[in-house]
């Protein structure tokens, strides 16, 4: 089927708008689920294993097993986000980047976001928390924002205006739980995405005579 020019600009917008939304929040440094999750991404691409005996006192979702500490989470979301942590280290050479890391805690009111009862600034927690929020936007918001794209499109195809479909989406993305779990390592929206698209490229191959081969995404 063709889309429409003004269908073009409405996804390109619903995309940016959703992304922007994502991206400005920072996810929860001190999320237990998340971080053990990132520990698991840290451990296979920092040391090639699946034990997360280094990092694991970031958090308490984690199973000892055999004298190892293991993620006790689902693994989808680690997977995804480990060519994403790849890319981040290696920008963490750039003297930039170093900056940030060894000084974050001087910028600005940073300090005063911290634990008055905590360990204070650490060079190695501003990694970390660098890396994850890295990791969430590409692994988990960008994802979360073409679900939006994708649930537009479809609805575009039922609505009786476009604009319609183009609120649905955003309502969708911006006032439901969506919006929570588009900025933390977690699986649910990676589920909801794989469903909604795998529907989506199905209900096209059925009924708008769509390429077969978009079935093999399914």
């Amino acid at each position: 089927m063709r889309i429409f020019p003004s269908r073009r600009a409405n996804t390109l917008a619903v995309f940016l708008i959703l992304l922007v939304c994502y991206g400005y929040f920072m996810p929860k440094w001190a999320d237990w689920g998340a971080n053990s999750r990132a520990d698991l991404v840290y451990a296979v691409v920092d040391q090639g294993v699946l034990t997360i005996d280094d990092y694991h006192e970031n958090t308490g979702d984690k199973a000892f097993f055999e004298g190892h500490y293991y993620t006790d989470k689902s693994i989808g979301p680690s997977l995804i986000a480990m060519p994403f942590y790849a890319v981040f280290k290696a920008l963490g050479v750039l003297p930039p980047v170093q900056y940030l890391i060894e000084n974050g805690g001087s910028l600005g009111n940073f300090s005063d976001t911290l634990n008055p009862d905590g360990q204070g600034f650490r060079p190695q927690a501003m990694y970390e928390g660098m890396a994850l929020t890295f990791m969430t936007f590409f692994a988990v918001s960008v994802p979360s924002a073409l679900l939006g794209v994708t649930l537009y499109l479809l609805a575009a195809r039922f609505a009786q205006k476009d604009v319609y479909a183009f609120l649905l989406a955003l309502i969708y993305g911006l006032a439901t739980p969506a919006f929570a779990y588009s900025n933390v390592l977690f699986q649910h929206q990676h589920a909801a995405f794989g469903a909604f698209v795998g529907f989506y490229l199905l209900w096209r191959v059925v009924y708008e005579q769509a390429n077969v081969r978009w079935l093999w995404v399914v």
